[in-house]
């Protein structure tokens, strides 16, 4: 099961963020010319570079001569800034693959879920077993806020967005949006405040938990309506 897990995560996140990130190339920045293709390069010199014992300012002028044909200190820190551009973008692309491939993901998962346990119920037929722990089960779910995942509103209707065109591989209206991706800020001025931070948990419930936790119900009570069937009819053969 590990294996085929990890084979299920290379196929419905590696691959596939590898496909969508190539439509980075045409993000719409300014002077963004072979960042794209740079920073594979970049990635790999201060691998080498460090392995050889060079400090990072070495390493980094190395790659601006030698690769980026940069010289001045002002254009230095302006590609600098584009790659933190292009890669907190690559992180929401990839937070949106990870989130699509979930589901499937997770049913390859060694947890087990309440479904998990209704099928295990109906194959035993202890329908009394689980009505009792029913009756006596609760949960609190606890959202936190994680500061350095702090995406602002409009990035949080992108990556919805992108999660289901994802799912319908979507190709085009995915280059769409990453698209418009390219044009949202995701720079925070400032620190945000608690309130802040609640508004997009409170995002979260109301576009995620809240769907999920009406599914969750439906279930359940379908399948206590099966329960008190197969309880009837246990009562009718006795009789």
């Amino acid at each position: 099961m590990p294996q085929k897990r990890v084979e299920e995560f290379k196929k419905l996140v590696k691959n596939k963020f590898y496909i969508y990130n190539s439509l980075f190339l045409n993000l719409p920045y300014q002077n963004i010319e072979n960042v794209g293709m740079l920073i594979p390069l970049l990635y790999h010199q201060c691998e080498k570079g460090l392995q050889s014992g060079q400090n990072p300012q070495q390493i980094m002028d190395h790659f601006f001569k030698n690769y980026a044909n940069i010289s001045s200190e002002q254009d230095k820190i302006d590609f600098m800034f584009r790659i933190i551009q292009y890669v907190e973008r690559q992180v929401v692309l990839y937070d949106s693959v990870e989130d699509a491939a979930f589901p499937k993901l997770h049913e390859l998962s060694t947890s087990r879920t309440i479904k998990d346990y209704f099928q295990l119920v109906d194959k035993k037929k202890k329908w009394n077993t689980i009505s009792r722990q029913l009756e006596t089960f609760s949960a609190r779910i606890v959202l936190t806020a994680h500061p350095t995942q702090f995406y602002t509103p409009a990035v949080l209707d992108i990556i919805e967005e992108l999660r289901h065109l994802i799912l319908d591989d979507k190709i085009n209206d995915i280059d769409v949006v990453l698209q418009q991706l390219g044009l949202t800020s995701l720079i925070n001025s400032k620190k945000p405040t608690p309130l802040e931070e609640a508004k997009n948990i409170i995002y979260i419930l109301r576009n995620i938990y809240y769907d999920a936790v009406g599914e969750l119900y439906s279930y359940i009570k379908a399948n206590i309506r099966k329960e008190k069937t197969w309880l009837l009819a246990r009562r009718r053969q006795r009789w």
